[in-house]
């Protein structure tokens, strides 16, 4: 074939040459991935599988192809292959070859393409079993609080510790009285806080909550929606009443709240038998002592110098022993005191005068502070 080409008035006639290319096969490609990669087979009907979507390109024809999943050890849990048929996509319900189940844990699938006895490609993605619940534990401090203002345990702080092999999508920290009646409820998505404070309030008022007892609950849910069993506090608030006091006088030290009293009030001279002059302010001391139920009472006699020894810390012992006898008939418990006499061994004031042995001379009743603070 000759193509023409004129030029002023010139022709001329030259040879055309065509290339003719052979068409060129366009290589294989290939690309797998799990979707969901995590999944929970656990057979309830929720995220029970996952779909291993499979993308071949090129022009060339596959042969033959193979599916396996390998455990994080390297072995070899499932194989599925169909000769005469190649699936856009394989559903793989987290069974093993025997279809037995297998243990939670991090699985890699690998689809070899076989398109000649030389040509094999393989692609790989990562797969997550996970049908196990987030564990989680619950710690309460302190377990007993009194949210009254006063800046001593007015505040309850739950410590939370979790693990899962996927993550926490969502929590929940109820709180219920003895009744089973929820009276707060913290909740949130995503990771679970370290802590989470309690003020003693309720969601229905925002006012503090009556004495009693209740119970923190905690559930965990992860995001394949494996839920924890619920995990259990018992706790306790109490707002001691105000106690109003004229003949006692209350005072704070290390060891609690402690009221003195003067033997020249409560007994005879050399006697252990209370007087009828005792009784209003051992009310007192009733009143304060029912306003901290949980707490132990040590009641402490003293004397001065007077006599010896031996006979000062009997006598102690047996003032301190009919002031307990007398607040037990009053309705305290017997077992929440401790009793002892110290005689002469404490004086908080000179044994050389009678305004230092008059001081001297007392019974001291301290409200034990809890041995939990």
């Amino acid at each position: 074939m000759n193509k023409i080409i004129i030029f002023l008035g010139a022709v001329l006639t030259l040879p055309l040459f065509v290339s003719h290319l052979r068409g060129a096969k366009v290589p294989p490609g290939l690309a797998i991935k799990a979707a969901p990669f995590m999944f929970s087979p656990n057979g309830d009907g929720d995220l029970d599988s996952t779909d291993i979507a499979i993308e071949i390109t090129g022009d060339y024809k596959l042969r033959a192809w193979l599916l396996y999943i390998c455990d994080d050890k390297g072995e070899t849990v499932r194989k599925m292959s169909w000769p005469d048929e190649t699936p856009s996509s394989i559903k793989w319900d987290g069974k093993n070859s025997d279809g037995g189940t297998l243990p939670d844990g991090k699985y890699t699938a690998f689809f070899s393409a076989h398109f000649s006895k030389k040509l094999v490609i393989t692609s790989s993605d990562t797969v997550i079993i996970d049908c196990s619940a987030p564990e989680s534990d619950l710690k309460v401090s302190p377990e007993i609080i009194s949210p009254d203002g006063d800046g001593k345990d007015d505040t309850m702080l739950f410590n939370i510790s979790s693990k899962d092999m996927t993550f926490i999508a969502r929590w929940s920290l109820e709180i219920s009285d003895e009744k089973d009646t929820p009276v707060k409820l913290f909740e949130g998505k995503g990771a679970v806080p370290e802590s989470v404070t309690w003020d003693g309030k309720d969601d229905y008022y925002g006012r503090v909550v009556p004495n009693g007892i209740y119970s923190a609950e905690l559930i965990l849910t992860d995001s394949l929606r494996n839920k924890s069993a619920p995990i259990k506090a018992k706790l306790r608030v109490h707002v001691p009443p105000k106690v109003v006091t004229k003949e006692i006088k209350i005072q704070e030290d290390a060891r609690g709240l402690k009221v003195n009293l003067s033997s020249n009030i409560l007994f005879g001279s050399g006697k252990a038998k209370l007087q009828s002059s005792a009784n209003k302010s051992l009310n007192e001391v009733v009143d304060l002592a029912k306003a901290y139920p949980e707490n132990k009472i040590s009641i402490e006699g003293h004397t001065d110098s007077v006599g010896s020894d031996d006979y000062n810390k009997k006598l102690s012992l047996q003032r301190a022993q009919s002031i307990r006898d007398y607040l037990v008939s009053k309705g305290l418990s017997k077992e929440r005191f401790l009793v002892s006499g110290f005689g002469e061994e404490k004086p908080i004031a000179s044994n050389r005068n009678r305004a230092g042995q008059l001081k001297n001379r007392r019974v001291e009743i301290i409200i034990l502070k809890s041995n939990k603070e």
